[in-house]
Order: C-alpha cells, then sequence, then structure tokens
C-alpha cells in the first residue's frame, strides 16, 4: 500500500488527544458503596503528572457499611503517606483486617472527605505562595511556624499573617503580645 492510500485520522478524533479541562485532578475521593448487599470503600484520583490517568483502588466486600467506611479512612490515609502502591498493599492487607466493635463504633463518614493532597486540586492554576518576611539583623531563631525570636532580646517578629512584619514582646501577664517599636 502507498501512503496516499491510507486513510487520513484527524488527531484530534482520536481519544488520546481529547482535552482533559473538565478533569478534576489530584482530587482524592474515597466513597463508601453497597454492592451485593455488602459495602465497599472505593479510592480514585485522576492524576495529571506525568501523565494523565485514572488510580482506583478498592477494599474487601464487608457486612456492615461502618466496616467499609473503616477501610476507606485506611485507603486514605494510606496514598496520602505512600501512594498508589500504599494503597494497593493495605487493601490487599484489609481483606484479613477485622474491625473490632469499638472500631467500628468510631467510624466516621464525613472523615472520608478530608482527604487533600499537597499541591495542585482539581483545576486550579498556580497558586501565589505567600512570601515570609525576614527581620533584620542576625540573631533570629525559629519561635514557631509564623514567628522567629532574637534571644538575646527576647523580642519576637512575625513573618506571616495577620501580624506579619511587626515586633513582639512578652507582655507583663507573659500571655499576650505587646509591640515593640523598631
Amino acid at each position: 500500500r502507498s501512503p496516499s492510500s491510507w486513510a487520513l485520522v484527524a488527531m484530534s478524533d482520536h481519544p488520546a488527544c481529547q482535552p482533559l479541562a473538565d478533569a478534576e485532578f489530584n482530587v482524592l475521593r474515597v466513597t463508601v458503596e453497597e454492592a451485593e448487599k455488602k459495602f465497599v470503600a472505593k479510592l480514585h484520583i485522576t492524576l495529571k503528572v506525568p501523565f494523565a490517568r485514572d488510580v482506583n483502588v478498592q477494599g474487601p466486600l464487608r457486612d456492615s457499611r461502618s466496616e467499609a467506611i473503616k477501610d476507606g479512612c485506611e485507603l486514605g490515609k494510606r496514598y496520602i503517606v505512600e501512594g498508589e502502591a500504599g494503597a494497593k498493599s493495605v487493601a490487599f492487607k484489609l481483606k484479613r483486617k477485622r474491625w473490632t466493635a469499638q472500631e467500628r463504633a468510631d467510624a466516621d463518614e464525613s472523615k472520608l472527605s478530608e482527604f487533600k493532597l499537597p499541591g495542585f486540586q482539581g483545576n486550579q492554576g498556580l497558586q501565589a505562595v505567600q512570601q515570609r518576611l525576614q527581620p533584620i539583623g542576625e540573631g533570629w531563631v525559629r519561635y514557631n511556624d509564623d514567628m522567629l525570636v532574637h534571644q538575646q532580646s527576647q523580642v519576637y517578629f512575625v513573618q506571616s499573617g495577620e501580624r506579619a512584619g511587626r515586633y513582639l514582646r512578652r507582655g507583663g501577664s507573659g500571655a499576650e503580645w505587646e509591640d515593640v517599636e523598631a
């Protein structure tokens, strides 16, 4: 056959060339569904990097909804920490797991929607990163996530948040903060 006789297929008609703008990328969904008068936890996420693909991990069939909820929590926690391989390994281990009555009583379905991955969520664009302010001078050490302390003078500097850029000192009672003139 000659190349001129080949049927030309528009690349835009190929499924791999279809836009994925409507998909929600990197949004971890853990649900409990009823299947065959039993319940099952299902984890789903559409990944965009390095290429677009769906990840689906399913827990074992359970007699009660609360057991499937506990399975879903374990799948979600493990996916956050170890990714797809971790979720698949915990799904395998859950087949042998028997939840106690106490553990089943603690099952909370609202926890299944609390799993958040770092980075992009859904179709968000790049989010601006809040820059941390830096105090003048040397000798500053980390006090907490938002503050530095100059240990010699016991003056604190707020790097981010509502009070960003302010120098503070502990008040007389030790519980309150007072502004320090720079």
